[in-house]
């Protein structure tokens, strides 16, 4: 956004505000809905793909490929947190990442219990509502 296209008014400032945020909410709920039909197609190619022998077929924009991938996912949390803390010193840490349950510090911090090594650092956001 232009610096002269800011209101003058803080009024104006916050109507603006509400202007653009509902804007962008329609073109959010308008790329959910692209991606619920995209994620549709993909389900289908992937499902049907294979039924006709097929691990990839050619339209006349594009091919498209089934590409298949390990992910590694957790089956025994408290075997993957020892392995953590066996092997801290030489990177064990580096298979998570590094960052805070918010909803579940909160609670915590809430029911007025602390978390040691877990700090607050205050944000400012604003709230935006409809008269």
């Amino acid at each position: 956004m232009d610096k002269e296209k800011i209101p003058t008014t803080l009024g104006e400032a916050a109507d603006q505000l509400y202007k653009l945020r509902q804007k962008r909410l329609e073109v959010e709920k308008q790329v959910a809905e692209l991606k619920e039909q995209e994620r549709l197609l993909r389900e289908y190619l992937i499902e049907n793909l294979p039924k006709q022998g097929a691990d990839g077929i050619a339209g006349k924009l594009c091919r498209v490929n089934i590409v298949v991938k390990e992910i590694p996912i957790a089956e025994d949390w408290d075997a993957v947190h020892d392995y953590v803390r066996r092997n801290a010193s030489k990177g064990g840490f580096a298979i998570l990442q590094k960052r805070l349950n918010v909803s579940a510090v909160r609670e915590i911090l809430a029911s007025g219990k602390t978390i040691p090594g877990v700090g607050v650092m205050e944000t400012k956001d604003l709230s935006v509502t409809k008269k």
